[in-house]
């Protein structure tokens, strides 16, 4: 059954009110009111209509009409705008990070087959990723060569914390370096 949303002033406080005592056509109602607003940042967000983005958006609606507290000096607008912007960018982000693992581990693919083909390549990481003489080190040696870190620390007589922070930094940079080469 299709409702004219806009043909009726609902009030928010009165459909949640009715949702919560079990009634289903004010949810419909306010599923109908919330989708456009939803699709629309979805689309800002991602650039197309992702399905998958807008049923996560209506399942926070949903979760925020039960988690709403009542006693709140903000609008229920605001509360459920807060709830699904915080859900749809980190699903993104997620899915961000999950695209430059994927890169990472095909990177990593192509640097074992040309270990087992014993062509050396060096050059497959630019330059300017290393900050310092030691980076460069911890890239050959570790990841390139398969060195444990702690090893590499015991044998180079540095502090293992320290080194830790360099190499997260470094896998930052080379995954950063890697992502923009393959989206150019």
């Amino acid at each position: 059954m299709k409702y004219n949303v806009f043909k009726y002033n609902y009030n928010d406080y009165e459909l949640i009110y009715a949702i919560k005592n079990g009634e289903e056509i004010p949810l419909e109602i306010l599923l109908l009111k919330y989708d456009p607003f939803i699709s629309h940042y979805v689309y800002k967000r991602t650039g197309h209509f992702d399905e998958d983005l807008i049923q996560e958006g209506r399942m926070v609606l949903y979760n925020s009409i039960y988690t709403y507290p009542e006693s709140s000096d903000y609008s229920f607008f605001s509360y459920f705008e807060l709830c699904f912007k915080r859900k749809i960018n980190r699903i993104l982000k997620r899915e961000k990070l999950h695209r430059k693992y994927v890169l990472l581990a095909e990177f990593e693919n192509e640097l074992y087959e040309t270990k087992i083909g014993s062509v050396k390549r060096k050059n497959i990481i630019p330059k300017m990723v290393f900050e310092s003489e030691l980076d460069e080190k911890l890239y050959n040696e570790v990841i390139i060569g398969g060195t444990k870190l702690k090893k590499y620390c015991l044998d180079n007589n540095l502090n293992y914390q320290t080194i830790i922070r360099k190499y997260r930094k470094l896998l930052k940079r080379i995954y950063d370096s890697i992502y923009s080469y393959i989206l150019d």
